[in-house]
């Protein structure tokens, strides 16, 4: 019977092949990658086991999820999900990149919770869809600008 750790590291090794060879074909490097390991819906255990595989980059949509893997697990948290603003002084407090900001006052906001510097992403809708997240294309100078100057 596998364990957790041997079916991890399988698949994993799996996924950095691909990366490698992704990496190759476009004549670069794989070391200009970034694999961030997506831990929503799964527990702590496994995250440290991705630890002791010597990932560091850790993907979460969930708040509440996250919290406590990132305060028992050492690395870069990333925040991939739609930010409900009750949310946001939370998450700033252990992510460490945010992917999805796309309304101004989320940006604001960051700048008056995170006591750290979190780097961040602008989400932009290009098919208009409503209740998916993303700023509209025509929002997103003022955006950055908000980023820039944070």
């Amino acid at each position: 019977m596998t364990t957790r750790y041997e079916e991890i590291a399988s698949n994993l090794a799996i996924v950095q092949d691909k990366i490698e060879s992704a990496a190759k074909a476009a004549h670069r490097s794989s070391d200009e990658i970034t694999l961030i390991a997506v831990t929503k819906t799964f527990p702590i255990s496994d995250v440290h086991i991705l630890a002791s595989l010597n990932i560091d980059h850790y993907g979460e949509n969930r708040d509440g999820d996250a919290a406590p893997k990132a305060a028992a697990v050492p690395g870069t948290w990333h925040f991939q999900g739609q930010i409900q603003s009750n949310k946001l002084k939370s998450i700033a407090s252990w992510a460490n990149v945010i992917h999805s900001l796309d309304e101004l006052g989320h940006i604001q906001a960051l700048d008056k919770v995170a006591a750290h510097r979190i780097g961040v992403f602008l989400q932009v809708s290009l098919d208009g869809a409503q209740g998916r997240g993303g700023a509209q294309p025509s929002d997103l100078s003022e955006l950055a600008d908000a980023v820039m100057g944070s």
